[in-house]
């Protein structure tokens, strides 16, 4: 697994998105396990402190060299280490929903959502992609960008070669 994640940390960064996950399906189907993760901020030298909740914690990325915290980090520090699937999709929450529909339809699921900031002080609305994509192993690679990622077939091929 360890060879998969590196494998896809050439999409982090640079390439546009911020972080990727690999979760992978427990043996007996019930949860999606936490595999590894690349974080983009450490390629794009970005710093951020949370004022609310300061922290030194590393960044979940444990493969790369060690950074400084960037927002990616604190998305990362954010996620459980496993989510629980069900037989009754009904009562999931929507969080966990959308990963197991990506992962029963066995498509990739690529989610954008534009937020109307037209009310509020900030300058411009923010535009976050989240793709979903299973792959052959019996698990998914999460893909997540803060801008408006078109969904390409090229990255999707890429995740599950």
């Amino acid at each position: 697994m360890k060879g998969m994640v590196e494998g896809l940390r050439a999409l982090v960064g640079a390439n546009g998105w911020e972080y990727c996950i690999l979760w992978k399906l427990s043996q007996d189907n019930r949860l999606l396990e936490w595999m590894g993760c690349c974080c983009g901020g450490r390629e794009r030298g970005e710093f951020y402190q949370c004022a609310d909740n300061p922290t030194n914690q590393p960044c979940r990325d444990i493969s790369s060299f060690p950074h400084r915290r960037t927002r990616a980090c604190e998305e990362l520090s954010e996620f459980p280490s496993s989510i629980p699937m069900d037989d009754s999709l009904a009562f999931l929450p929507s969080f966990s929903r959308n990963y197991a529909e990506a992962l029963i339809s066995n498509q990739p699921l690529w989610q954008t959502n534009v937020i109307d900031c037209s009310g509020s002080h900030e300058k411009e609305a923010t535009a976050k992609t989240r793709a979903l994509i299973p792959i052959p192993v019996g698990g998914l690679v999460e893909l997540f960008a803060w801008n408006h990622m078109a969904e390409d077939q090229h990255t999707i091929d890429f995740v599950v070669s």
